[in-house]
């Protein structure tokens, strides 16, 4: 049988040295881990309620952020916020508008929009009166006398 005396003193403060580094990397990635999974929750929660925060910005639920749609699930979900809209017309807070951001484009691979036509040619096709946001490139803005329409 081995016994840790038949080892050399230096081996033996190597051999804890690496225990004390794996025990410390298990913990840390555990946290981490912990704590990364609980971020993509909570994103996943506040997403569903209609208010994402997104750096020093918080999105109302009069808000749709499209970043990283299809085309077509793009409209499926510009589909279902209008009438979520609809239906709390009656219970509105004011806002004149609706804002949809399908963005600028920067991600797209030749760098060119591909959402907000599609959106924009979406929304006009079903009666609904909008616009692109003069302050923002990325936003379409969907009139709120229009967009109880469908």
């Amino acid at each position: 049988m081995i016994k840790i005396e038949d080892f050399p003193e230096p081996v033996i403060i190597i051999v804890v040295v690496i225990l004390i580094l794996i025990v410390i990397g298990i913990i840390i990635g555990c946290v981490y881990c912990c704590c990364c999974r609980q971020r993509k929750t909570n994103t996943k929660r506040r997403t569903k309620a209609g208010s994402v925060k997104r750096g020093k910005r918080v999105r109302t639920s009069n808000t749709l952020d499209l970043h990283g749609h299809s085309v077509k699930g793009a409209k499926r979900s510009v589909n279902k916020f209008l009438k979520n809209k609809k239906q709390e017309r009656g219970r509105s807070n004011g806002s004149k508008t609706l804002a949809i951001i399908p963005g600028k484009g920067n991600h797209s691979p030749d760098g060119r929009a591909v959402l907000k036509p599609a959106i924009l040619k979406h929304l006009r096709k079903y009666g609904y009166k909008c616009r692109k946001d003069p302050q923002n490139d990325g936003r379409v803005l969907v009139d709120r006398d229009y967009y109880d329409i469908v």
